[in-house]
């Protein structure tokens, strides 16, 4: 008898907790918060051009070769 008022009271407070997790996961949020979280995701994309990366990488090349080239 007194494992299953035991049992009884460790599966009330087990799907309590459960509740109050998914209750606390699911609760909407106020409106700032998902208007900043939206402007955190917006963002300006710096990606260099496929010319620029062929400068930068013929210029580094170049200095590479010369030095070689003088040993």
């Amino acid at each position: 008898m007194f494992r299953i008022i035991i049992s009884f009271i460790l599966i009330v407070f087990l799907f309590a907790g459960i509740i109050g997790t998914a209750d606390l996961l699911f609760k909407p949020k106020p409106p700032s918060d998902i208007t900043i979280t939206a402007d955190m995701y917006v963002k300006d994309d710096n990606k260099l051009s496929i010319k620029e990366i062929e400068e930068i990488t013929a210029a580094n090349n170049y200095y590479f070769t010369s030095v070689n080239l003088l040993k």
